[in-house]
């Protein structure tokens, strides 16, 4: 049975503490591919304002194109409304029958996680996957089955789009923040020189 990690986010832009995350998961949980999906309209980013659906679903095709087990995906952007992840692990469910799929998120979103829409459906059809942040991921203390929370050991990467999005304006250097071909990106299009 294929295994597909679900990565997603609004990768505005992505950088490269999201690539080594899902490296890492991709090798701890021998994951065949990892689908990266920017959100559309996250519910809890309302009233936020994001980068084009354009630019953040190019700026996620640059960063993954050098991992031939990356893909990125714009399932979430081609769908109107919020997005909630329990809509688009049912969609990549009904895409890819027999596989087994993997829901990766971070600490923040575990801590929050029985707070989203529809919890225990988004459980049924997948493995959650966590990263841990500034400290160890307490997976006892939820309503969820822990046998079915994997935790990725790896060195924490305190890199943070909004970060990355302010260097921009402040006309600073985002080189070895991003991949390469982001940095680029971000610079023909003149992405975050206003807010």
């Amino acid at each position: 049975m294929k295994r597909v990690g679900l990565f997603g986010g609004t990768f505005d832009p992505p950088h490269l503490g999201h690539l080594f995350m899902a490296e890492a998961a991709r090798d701890q949980l021998c994951l065949d591919e990892v689908w990266w999906i920017p959100a559309r309209k996250p519910p809890h980013k309302q009233g936020h304002v994001l980068s084009s659906r354009v630019h953040r679903m190019a700026m996620t095709r640059h960063a993954v194109a050098g991992n031939p087990q990356f893909r990125a995906s714009d399932i979430e952007l081609q769908r109107s409304g919020l997005s909630f992840t329990v809509d688009t692990v049912r969609a990549v469910s009904a895409a890819q029958p027999g596989s087994v799929l993997f829901l990766l998120i971070g600490q923040d979103n575990w801590e929050q996680f029985e707070a989203w829409h529809r919890p225990e459906k988004v459980m049924e059809m997948a493995r959650l996957v966590v990263f841990p942040r500034r400290r160890a991921v307490p997976v006892g203390d939820k309503d969820v089955d822990p046998a079915n929370v994997d935790v990725v050991e790896s060195p924490c990467i305190g890199i943070a789009s909004s970060c990355i999005r302010e260097r921009v304006r402040r006309g600073l250097s985002v080189r070895y923040l991003v991949p390469e071909a982001v940095c680029t990106y971000i610079a023909a299009m003149g992405l975050y020189l206003v807010t």
